[in-house]
């Protein structure tokens, strides 16, 4: 009977743990602040970069911007030279291919697609450039003989007389 109660109550206690868990996480949820971060987005913080140029002394916006452009030059410069210097140490498979990939059988399909609807689009806005001409001869039936119009009765009401 120990070993039942025993069972019984640790099963009930991480009942209560897991229930307590995912209140807790529900009351992050519906936190305040949480929500207008999820609807703003959150806290944007200034870059370390700018913090340790403002640090520097004072500097203007343009000096800012110039000192940024500077260490992301000379950033790029060394990446360059690091990549020059590991590019034989790596192994053939490993490495990335230097030209580009040719496209699938799909995707060309789909690229070749686009470029004939766009060349029937220009050829469209081309030939609606062009005025449109009128007939010169009269419509013509069996033969080569004129075709006739119908009479219509439109504007003849239900109830008069003919003749």
């Amino acid at each position: 009977m120990s070993k039942v109660k025993k069972i019984i109550s640790s099963v009930i206690s991480e009942g209560i743990e897991a229930v307590k868990d995912s209140a807790s996480q529900i009351g992050e949820t519906i936190n305040p602040t949480s929500l207008l971060e999820s609807a703003i987005g959150p806290k944007q913080k200034s870059s370390e970069f700018t913090d340790y140029l403002k640090g520097l002394g004072p500097l203007t916006d343009e000096e800012l911007e110039k000192k940024k452009k500077e260490y992301e030059d000379r950033e790029k410069s060394e990446l360059e030279k690091a990549r020059s210097i590991l590019r034989p140490s790596v192994p053939d498979h490993m490495q990335l291919p230097q030209k580009p990939q040719e496209l699938r059988p799909y995707d060309q399909a789909v690229r070749d697609e686009e470029q004939k609807k766009a060349l029937a689009v220009e050829a469209q806005k081309k030939s609606s450039a062009q005025p449109l001409t009128v007939p010169k001869s009269k419509p013509k039936g069996r033969f080569g003989m004129p075709v006739k119009q119908k009479a219509t009765t439109e504007g003849l009401k239900k109830d008069t007389r003919i003749g």
